[in-house]
């Protein structure tokens, strides 16, 4: 898939031509390590891309979200043509307030599908909580048709 003419030198303007780049300040980076120094990039705002392109700034807002959505829809198909999309049961044991359960098996499920728990005892106030939810991953095709083929032995 190619972008459009007019959204490509909107991102290239926005994200290339006129963004800052500079060293990242993480502290693992040392000064030494000259061949793997991390880049942060700030993105140029629509005002001077407009200035540059000659465009309104809210043509430019409307070309960069057109643009962004056109390279997640390109990004995703070649991740599918090497990734499988699988479901992974996760486990995890939490202990909280007996009156935090709700709370925090609710925030469960606003991320995750199928959650599911249990709580034991251990203390008047405190509970264990086991939760289970199943996780959407991307996996390499390779490795998600072997699991396969071990959960079917």
């Amino acid at each position: 898939m190619k972008l459009p003419d007019n959204v490509r030198k909107v991102l290239q303007a926005k994200y290339l031509h006129l963004s800052r780049f500079y060293i990242s300040r993480d502290a693992n980076i040392k000064w030494s390590d000259s061949a793997t120094k991390k880049y942060n990039i700030t993105r140029a705002d629509d005002k001077k891309v407009s200035n540059y392109l000659g465009l309104d700034k809210n043509e430019i807002r409307e070309l960069a979200e057109q643009g962004l959505v056109l390279v997640a829809k390109q990004y995703r198909e070649e991740m599918l043509k090497e990734h499988k999309i699988v479901k992974e049961l996760v486990e995890k044991e939490l202990i909280t307030d007996k009156s935090r359960i709700v709370d925090t098996v609710n925030k469960f499920k606003l991320k995750y599908d199928d959650v599911t728990f249990t709580t034991s005892y251990i203390t008047k106030s405190k509970r264990l909580l086991k939760i289970r939810y199943y996780q959407t991953v991307w996996k390499p095709r390779g490795v998600a048709e072997h699991e396969k083929s071990d959960n079917a032995l």
